[in-house]
């Protein structure tokens, strides 16, 4: 499947390990964090995924960037970041672009606020980072991924292009995660659908028609953003639970703002996806695994069991992840 238009494919990625930049002792789950993070990690999962990237797709027609989030003065820079690039992969033509600090401060001085027995979450921040990224994309088209995916079948940035422009309906295409029953105080509580922004598909000129990215931007104050949810019955689920995972409320957006909903579902528009533990994601076009994690690696191989995968790139993609586990990439 092939897509003409000029379009873009962007990693994000931040330039520190959050946890320990900002001090977290305990994880989302409440549970303690050690110390000795490989603060490495994240360049490992972006080359992995470069490299699959790079030999499943003619890249011609995109523009590939990677937007390093200035966290820590004494962080990854862009300079170390583009020569790692270049080594691993001479070949390949990537911007390395930073969002600078003084863009993002304002978030890490909030999460600072947030006492040490609460876990401070990245997530306000994260979405503005995403919504800068939108802003500052020209292209007609755009795909966001996260570094820990894994490209297994050939022109997938396009079959992913393509399905979104089989449903004219919809400008935003990703995988969602299910409504569920969770613990809430004294009772379960059923929560909402949410896009998960491990891999995000727009059409980014109808986009930018329908929602103004740079109100969106400006307004990432959980109050003001629950006023704003269409859908009554949602917003008070957002007044008594609090919740605010990353683009919770821009998913409400897409789905209730307008009379369509706008949002498509990967889990249900592409063929065979495997949904495993850790939001371990098996299908023919991509893999998302946190395999360089014990628990994620288990958690891969026993989806592997569950749905199997063929190819040569496949191959390619699972013997990355094995070596790096191994410390030999």
């Amino acid at each position: 499947m092939e897509y003409r238009t000029e379009a873009a494919l962007s990693y994000v990625m931040f330039n520190a390990y959050w946890d320990t930049f900002i001090g977290n002792t305990i994880d989302q789950s409440d549970k303690p964090l050690f110390p000795g993070v490989d603060t490495d990690k994240n360049v490992k999962y972006l080359l992995n995924s470069l490299r699959t990237l790079h030999k499943a797709t003619s890249l011609d027609r995109f523009s590939v960037t990677l937007w390093l989030v200035d966290l820590a003065p004494n962080g990854l820079t862009a300079e170390a970041l583009r020569s790692r690039i270049a080594a691993a992969l001479p070949d390949l033509r990537i911007n390395v672009r930073t969002i600078g600090r003084p863009l993002v401060q304002r978030f890490i001085l909030n999460a600072k606020k947030i006492p040490l027995e609460h876990y401070r979450s990245p997530n306000m921040l994260h979405e503005y980072v995403l919504l800068f990224v939108m802003s500052q994309t020209a292209e007609e088209r755009l795909i966001i991924v996260d570094c820990d995916i894994l490209f297994v079948r050939k022109d997938a940035p396009d079959y992913l292009l393509a399905l979104l422009d089989r449903h004219p309906d919809k400008i935003a295409a990703s995988f969602v995660e299910r409504p569920a029953w969770r613990p809430f105080q004294d009772r379960q509580q059923l929560s909402r659908e949410r896009m998960h922004t491990m891999t995000l598909v727009f059409h980014m000129t109808r986009l930018k028609t329908m929602f103004k990215l740079e109100s969106l931007m400006n307004n990432l104050d959980w109050a003001k953003q629950v006023e704003q949810v269409p859908d009554l019955e949602a917003r008070q689920y957002y007044w008594e639970c609090g919740v605010h995972d990353t683009f919770s409320f821009f998913t409400e957006q897409l789905k209730h703002k307008y009379p369509q909903d706008l949002l498509l579902n990967l889990n249900e528009a592409m063929e065979d996806v495997y949904e495993g533990e850790m939001l371990t994601i098996l299908s023919d076009v991509l893999i998302h695994a946190k395999y360089l994690e014990p628990d994620g690696y288990k958690s891969l191989l026993d989806a592997l069991k569950e749905r199997r995968l063929d190819g040569d790139i496949v191959e390619y993609a699972l013997d990355l992840a094995r070596l790096s586990r191994e410390g030999q990439r």
